[in-house]
């Protein structure tokens, strides 16, 4: 006769009941993750059959799930418990394996450092992962110790609540480590910054794009420049070309804009949570510290002043001091949103009888302090309706007048305006000079400093309207550049131009002009092949005049020069090789950015170097 089976100590019975439940509690919050993390979070894997493969999943962890509860819950005699089967092995068994293989199929290699984030990742799908991998191990767990019992209500709790605590922490570090991935920021102390370079004589430094990413633009600050690298900015000294600061979102698209006065690099990306939001997040152009962060409306009526964006992405194209401008085309006003908070600072409503043009890039320059709005106006524009101003019946009209309207950038009251008798069909707005580091609408860039406000005549070939930016009177009414070239630059006293003079036998000559048009000072260029001119980059400097232009060896490198013409006419003109990294980059791709400390140059091109010339 067999003895009778030994009973299991109290104590070893309260610690299987215990690991028992602390699995089930590990499971059941792993479950409750997995549910919770598609309903907010959007995990940008595009077409794929994983969340088809997850209802399938999740149905079935549901079910294995129940049926386990019901065999842990039991009836079973106190003197049968050593001898009871342990049914929860098989379910625990069969949901591990599931669990496991969907935390496989499912693993955030980017979290991993394997590769780089997708497009739109969010920390989301890394908490349904952590979720998926606590099911598995949860699931293990009760098949390894789980017993059919019936237990007293308070034993189950101790189990619970520590199984539950468990996933949370692994929850909560999954969310801090995917955040850490998916944002990548520094900081730094402010720092002196240098003056402009008054001129330029070699290539100082060097700088390349991080591994896999792009320059797209670069953007001067009052501190140095920020380079746009598709997900997000790295701020350079450009003094000695070296990094400062970074900020990063990998797997998505940013834009990117510096506001007027330099010291605010603003950033625009999309947000997924619930639905598509608009982020918008302001840092201090010199340390790179957070100074604003905020959520834009999804649904803004309003017309983006660039090329169509990604839904939710806010429009950033037009920046005071602290504020975004927009334009809300179907009322026909302007609208001021906080850079820090995005709340409405103010509208402004525009002159129902002037054209809203369907392109604000170009008539609405904005400032440090102020908003101007270059516009044709006419008396019969009131009765097209503020939404179909723009369309071909308003652009014939015949007359009217040329405005130009300020407004103060805090209150959104008008500052002052200038208006000009217009001849001929109404045509589209006037557009505005615009900053060094904009976009270029034209061939042949026209741009200014910032001190004045210059428009050109529609129709008149190359005749400027001149106005003082702060007190709007004009300084020119009708300043002709016609036999000047067409690529300007404007500023408080003065107009540079660059043209090519036939009499000095088609030498390319940088001039510098009073508002009257009165020759100042001239500067001859030793550009070769000069008649190679459209779309250029050339700027001017205190001292000097730099221009692109094609090099020695055009043909068999991919070098070109850069052309220095002192102002003074102390020193000979003279070059400064630059390679532009490709054989077949076109000239008109290369752009002059003055910085603190040195002028960038940089190709308007996909992964290409950027080069500091001193």
């Amino acid at each position: 006769m067999s003895p009778p089976p030994s009973t299991p100590s109290r104590p070893r019975k309260s610690a299987r009941r215990f690991l028992t439940w602390f699995g089930v509690g590990i499971l059941a919050t792993g479950l409750l993750a997995t549910l919770v993390a598609p309903l907010f979070g959007h995990d940008g894997s595009g077409h794929d059959p994983r969340p088809v493969i997850r209802v399938f999943f999740w149905a079935l962890a549901g079910l294995c799930g129940w049926l386990m509860l019901l065999q842990l819950l039991e009836r079973v005699p106190e003197e049968e418990q050593q001898q009871a089967a342990r049914p929860p092995v098989a379910l625990g068994a069969v949901l591990a394996v599931a669990a496991a293989g969907m935390a496989w199929l499912e693993t955030p290699v980017w979290l991993l450092g394997l590769a780089e984030p997708e497009r739109g990742s969010t920390p989301w799908p890394v908490l349904g992962w952590v979720g998926q991998v606590a099911v598995a191990v949860g699931a293990t767990v009760v098949a390894a110790v789980g017993h059919s019992h019936r237990p007293r209500w308070t034993g189950p709790l101790p189990g619970l609540a520590s199984g539950a605590a468990v996933t949370l922490l692994l929850a909560a570090a999954g969310w801090m480590g995917a955040t850490e991935v998916l944002v990548r920021h520094t900081t730094v102390d402010a720092a002196a910054a240098e003056p402009v370079p008054s001129v330029v004589r070699e290539v100082a430094w060097t700088w390349h794009p991080p591994e896999g990413r792009e320059a797209r633009r670069v953007l001067a600050t009052s501190a140095g420049a920020v380079v746009d690298v598709g997900d997000g900015v790295v701020a350079l000294d450009t003094a000695t070309g070296e990094e400062t600061w970074y900020y990063r979102r990998p797997g998505r698209r940013v834009e990117v804009n510096v506001t007027p006065d330099g010291r605010t690099v603003v950033l625009a990306f999309t947000v997924h949570h619930r639905d598509v939001r608009g982020g918008l997040l302001t840092l201090d152009a010199a340390t790179g510290q957070v100074r604003g962060d905020a959520l834009a409306p999804s649904d803004l009526p309003f017309r983006r002043s660039g090329i169509p964006s990604e839904k939710g992405l806010p429009d950033i194209d037009l920046l005071t001091s602290d504020a975004r401008i927009l334009l809300e085309e179907g009322r026909g006003q302007l609208v001021a949103r906080s850079l820090e908070t995005d709340e409405v600072l103010w509208t402004a409503a525009l002159d129902p009888g002037c054209l809203v043009d369907i392109q604000p890039h170009g008539w609405i320059r904005t400032f440090s302090d102020m908003v101007v709005v270059s516009q044709n106006c006419h008396e019969d524009l009131a009765e097209f309706g503020a939404g179909a101003r723009w369309k071909q019946a308003a652009l014939d009209l015949r007359g009217g007048t040329n405005r130009l309207t300020a407004f103060d950038a805090a209150t959104g009251a008008p500052e002052w305006l200038v208006e000009r008798p217009k001849q001929g069909p109404l045509g589209a707005n006037p557009e505005i000079t615009y900053h060094r580091d904009g976009s270029r609408s034209y061939l042949h860039p026209v741009t200014s400093d910032g001190s004045v406000v210059a428009v050109e005549k529609w129709g008149s070939g190359s005749r400027y309207l001149v106005v003082d930016r702060m007190t709007g009177e004009v300084l020119a009414d009708d300043l002709d550049l016609t036999e000047n070239g067409k690529s300007i630059h404007f500023t408080a006293d003065s107009v540079s131009v660059v043209r090519i003079d036939e009499e000095l036998g088609g030498t390319l000559v940088h001039e510098r002009r009073t508002l009257d048009g009165e020759l100042a000072a001239s500067a001859a260029s030793n550009a070769l092949f000069p008649h190679v001119f459209a779309g250029i980059e050339w700027v001017d400097l205190a001292d000097a005049a730099v221009v692109v232009h094609l090099g020695e060896d055009t043909g068999t490198t991919d070098a070109y020069d850069i052309g220095v013409a002192p102002w003074d006419g102390s020193a000979e003109p003279f070059s400064v090789p630059f390679d532009a990294g490709r054989p077949d980059a076109e000239i008109s791709r290369v752009r002059l950015v003055p910085a603190p400390g040195a002028l960038v140059v940089f190709l308007d091109d996909p992964d290409r170097p950027i080069s500091g010339l001193r």
